[in-house]
């Protein structure tokens, strides 16, 4: 609906001026005295169009405009919003399930007379028919959240919630404001089942071959006081281990434990379940799976000094917090040295100025080194061993310098949280003297003396060539660790650089040709697993466009193949509806003639939210309606809710918006204005005029 109304920019009483310009100027040409070569009729039409043409012409000086007015109406709009997760589709059967979809076409139906309906799940639009209730998890604070953001500022006269009130994902729908009424339809039982529940399992993701590990266990019952619950782990069908667990009066939760052994490298499946009751409501909640990687053997780091120092239990410390490391301990006279290969070898001021056992020995165990220098070094035996840095030291002296972090360090990331407490820590001591870098090296930390940073390295790291080296010119950072402790009562700013260093130098370098590897080892069954991509010429360039073929095989020996080809703009790959279970892959391809293979395993888990809590809770659904302004009505009174919403006087809305049009700009007016000129010009020439 659209409302005209014209305006002047000037006093409108200035329109009798333009139609007396008008009149004056086609009185001048036109007047009936003069003696003209055309009719009286002619001169009359002229006389019509000049004075048409000087009048609009004049009129457009005034500034002219049309303020339009535009209304529109939006009709009311309710969104019938449906929880279709698995919960209840274990309560109800599928009669039950089928009642449900005919009391939301009733409720689109009734509703359909006053408003427009739109039907949703929790995964999106979804017509009335296309519910499954197959949906793996609830996030009922997410689907408030996008009703809100997709109707604001529209006229949403509200929103029917069909639910049993029970959430696994997200924040509680209670305090997700809603900015319009809530009806809510409880769904599903309030009684509590009778049921054995294996809640939870818990482990360590990574055993070490020939160890023990432990599965822990948590067990939740309901109704089963006074019997028992036989809880056991199979392996590849086969039960490894078995217990019996009493149920007691007023004790819903129980805990079990498995001690295990790791024999089979690579990754593991291991079930573990509760054996199934007569009168049990559900068992699909039994039952859990755990995955865990066997691996060979731990990375093995030696710490070599020549005498005892607190800098060595500092690092230990901060070493030993990860499980994927064995630490050995070389002091001679305290601990001897144990011949074998290490990933890294930590030196505290070795070589030294006096004489160790062993010393070529222990230099040969590995090819990675972290020098740590003091003042037992022996300096010029350091410079000519290592190919990191040399030192000129002055007179045996050293200088005590505090740490500066190098934001633009680029072999790995430091957080920066922790930056903060790591600027503040004490001073060390270093060798008073020029440092000279020998090669390619990246600095982690310099020196600051005072307050004056300087641009001398502290801790340096090279990782490019056959040996990754690392060299710490300073002693007593046992002192950082205290500091830390004291400021914060923690130890993860020192703790994450020694793992961080000790990680990048112990690593083995992958200079393989061809990669294939999952973004992701562990996955739910709800997500895709996702493969990235890496394929190298001969000079270890990366390359694009190979034809990849990838085979998976899960653990009964079935396997699907699938073929993708590898771009610069999308190097990855997903697969999607994979079942649960262990599954290994193997990829391949052909470059320049030569076959290359990539190999390897990932797990898929499912997602089991949806059983573990299968009691409604009204409670919440009667404070999500409260708090809105709407109702709660159980399922058994659909018809009431239904009633209730047809009473309720729904108002469309109205929307006005004003828009100004400058007469000036209306193209027709140019256009008749050009017609009314041309066509005097015309009549004129064709009675012999000029």
């Amino acid at each position: 609906m659209q409302e005209f109304q014209f305006l002047f920019e000037q006093s409108p009483w200035f329109i009798l001026l333009c139609l007396l310009a008008g009149l004056a100027f086609a009185w001048l040409l036109y007047k009936p005295a003069a003696k003209q070569s055309w009719s009286r009729s002619i001169n009359f039409a002229l006389f019509a169009i000049r004075f048409l043409v000087v009048s609009l012409l004049a009129l457009l000086l005034l500034g002219p405009y049309v303020k339009q007015l535009k209304r529109t109406f939006e009709e009311p709009t309710f969104v019938i919003a449906v929880d279709n997760s698995l919960s209840l589709a274990e309560v109800y059967d599928s009669a039950q399930l089928e009642n449900i979809r005919k009391t939301v076409k009733e409720l689109e139906k009734a509703l359909g007379e006053e408003a427009a309906v739109q039907v949703r799940s929790l995964s999106g639009i979804l017509p009335a028919d296309s519910l499954r209730f197959q949906e793996k998890s609830t996030n009922l604070s997410q689907l408030m959240t996008e009703v809100s953001a997709e109707y604001e500022n529209r006229n949403l006269a509200g929103l029917v919630l069909l639910s049993d009130g029970i959430y696994n994902r997200g924040l509680s729908p209670a305090y997700t404001p809603a900015s319009f009424p809530v009806y809510t339809l409880g769904l599903g039982d309030t009684i509590p089942k009778k049921d054995l529940n294996l809640k939870a399992l818990y482990y360590n993701k990574i055993a070490y071959q020939g160890n023990q590990f432990r599965l822990l266990a948590e067990l939740e019952q309901n109704g089963f006081e006074g019997e028992s619950a036989v809880v056991s782990v199979s392996y590849k069908g086969e039960v490894l281990a078995q217990k019996e667990i009493q149920l007691r009066e007023n004790q819903p939760l129980y805990e079990t434990e498995f001690i295990l052994e790791a024999t089979t490298e690579g990754l593991q499946h291991y079930v573990v379940s509760i054996t199934p009751k007569k009168a049990e409501f559900t068992i699909s909640n039994n039952s859990k799976h755990a995955y865990i990687e066997v691996v060979e053997g731990q990375e093995k780091i030696l710490i070599a000094a020549p005498a005892p120092h607190p800098d060595i239990k500092a690092i230990r410390s901060a070493i030993e917090k990860n499980e994927n490391y064995e630490v050995s301990l070389y002091i001679p006279g305290i601990s001897e040295f144990k011949p074998d290969k290490y990933d890294l070898l930590i030196l505290h001021q070795l070589p030294s100025r006096q004489s160790v056992p062993q010393l070529e020995e222990v230099l040969n165990s590995s090819k990675a080194h972290w020098y740590i220098i003091g003042r037992q070094t022996n300096i010029p035996a350091f410079n000519e061993r290592n190919k990191l840095l040399s030192i000129e030291q002055r007179a045996q002296e050293f200088d005590e310098v505090f740490p500066v972090y190098n934001p633009a360090f680029p072999l790995f990331t430091y957080p920066a949280e922790l930056v903060a407490l790591l600027n503040e820590y004490p001073p060390v001591l270093v060798p008073f003297g020029q440092v000279t870098l020998k090669g390619e090296a990246a600095t982690l930390l310099y020196q600051k003396v005072g307050n004056i940073a300087t641009e001398r390295p502290l801790l340096v790291m090279q990782t490019a060539g056959e040996q990754k080296t690392a060299v710490l010119l300073g002693e007593g950072i046992w002192q950082w660790r205290l500091q830390e402790w004291a400021q914060a009562e923690q130890f993860t700013a020192f703790d994450e650089l020694v793992q961080k260093t000790v990680q990048l130098l112990s690593a083995k370098e992958d200079r393989r040709p061809f990669k294939v590897y999952p973004i992701e080892r562990e996955v739910y069954d709800t997500e895709g697993v996702t493969f990235e991509t890496e394929v190298y010429n001969q000079l270890y360039e990366r390359i694009w466009g190979q034809e990849i073929k990838l085979t998976l095989t899960n653990e009964a020996g079935e396997q699907k193949t699938y073929q993708y080809t590898n771009s610069r703009n999308n190097p990855r790959y997903t697969i999607s509806n994979l079942p649960q279970g262990v599954y290994t892959y193997q990829a391949s391809t052909t470059r320049q003639g030569e076959q290359l293979t990539s190999s390897g395993e990932f797990t898929v888990n499912e997602l089991q939210l949806e059983s573990l809590e299968l009691t409604a809770d009204f409670n919440l659904l009667r404070k999500m309606a409260a708090e809105s302004g709407g109702a709660f009505y159980p399922m058994s009174e659909a018809d009431e809710l239904k009633e209730a919403l047809r009473a309720k006087e729904f108002k469309s809305t109205v929307y006005a918006v004003e828009d100004f049009l400058p007469i000036i700009h209306l193209k027709w007016l140019f256009f008749l204005i050009l017609l009314l000129i041309s066509a005097e010009w015309f009549i004129r020439k064709y009675n012999g005029s000029y």
